[in-house]
């Protein structure tokens, strides 16, 4: 399973998921990945609670629910969910550094 830490950087870089990956998983998993519909105010999902927590969990996006996502591109692309895993954890550090370059640039 993965640990997700809540630092909220995946929350806090939405332009990237929409414009970037999303792409790739749709055509990847193509209708088993439902459209991309997160309400954003300036990349920050409008959802992401002061304290790195989503007001939706519940009922939020498959693309925010790890397993779910892990459980279809395991299968879509033929590989275990343990390298999944570990390619989420690398996901994560580029996130960090993709939005901290950016906040750099804004200053």
């Amino acid at each position: 399973m993965f640990k997700c830490k809540m630092c909220g950087m995946c929350c806090r870089n939405i332009k990237r998921y929409k414009n970037e990956i999303y792409p790739i998983l749709k055509g990847l998993l193509g209708d088993a990945i439902p459209n991309l519909d997160i309400e954003e105010n300036n990349g920050v999902c409008a959802h992401l609670t002061e304290d790195n927590k989503c007001s939706i969990y519940g009922q939020r996006p498959v693309l925010c629910n790890t397993e779910k996502m892990f459980d279809l591109l395991s299968i879509a692309l033929g590989v275990t969910k343990n390298k999944l895993y570990k390619a989420q954890i690398l996901s994560c550090e580029i996130n960090k550094k993709h939005l901290n370059t950016h906040e750099n640039e804004d200053k």
